[in-house]
């Protein structure tokens, strides 16, 4: 059994540059692509967690985005930081 802590670390994302972190349920079901076809961010403005396309997305393709910054990773480096997810 997962532990709430366990499910916040797991689910949460940070909110733009500050300390606090929150649960969004359409971001916390995205899965991770090392080439993305959206990505999200904090609008401090509206208060909202956006996911923007960033790319043509395909009838029936998955929506995924990055966990990580991928274009400044070598593919030992991602691979070596993904092992533990």
């Amino acid at each position: 059994n997962d532990t709430a802590e366990e499910n916040w670390n797991t689910n949460s994302v940070r909110l733009g540059d500050s300390r606090y972190s929150g649960i969004f349920p359409l971001v916390s079901r995205l899965n991770h692509s090392c080439k993305p076809n959206a990505y999200h961010v904090w609008n401090d403005t509206l208060k909202k967690e956006l996911v923007h396309i960033v790319r043509p997305v395909d009838v029936g393709e998955e929506i995924c985005t990055s966990y990580m910054n991928c274009t400044s990773m070598t593919r030992e480096e991602r691979q070596d930081k993904v092992k533990y997810w």
